[in-house]
């Protein structure tokens, strides 16, 4: 993403991100073997798909796989914290992460200052 990391959590962990295209069998291998490869994340680019398809998607696998943390971004949807528009992936784009490690990250971002950065 323009040599920006994915999210402010990935900054270190950039080498745990796998990046994969989309098809139903590669998605439910992914959340199946997710306790067991234990990637910090997964990026799974699906071309052509609505932000509602994405929406829809990610509750399903969250649904599913309570361990996994399933976020999207779509090119048409721009998300904004405050004022600020957010970077945003050229494709449709869903984000896999470890609940776990999401949580970890968030608390070590908030200890460092990050959150008091963002004025809603």
């Amino acid at each position: 993403m323009n040599g920006w990391a994915l999210c402010p959590a990935l900054e270190n962990q950039i080498h745990r991100v796998h990046i994969v295209e989309y098809s139903p069998e590669v998605l439910h291998t992914i959340s199946c073997t997710w306790n067991t490869l234990k990637p910090f994340a997964v990026a799974v680019y699906c071309i052509g798909k609505s932000d509602v398809w994405l929406d829809n998607k990610c509750i399903e696998t969250e649904t599913e796989y309570p361990e996994i943390a399933a976020l999207w971004h779509h090119p048409n949807t721009p998300r904004y914290i405050g004022n600020y528009r957010t970077p945003s992936p050229g494709i449709p784009l869903i984000i896999l992460q470890s609940k776990e490690d999401l949580i970890k990250e968030k608390a070590r971002l908030k200890e460092a200052g990050y959150y008091s950065n963002w004025k809603s």
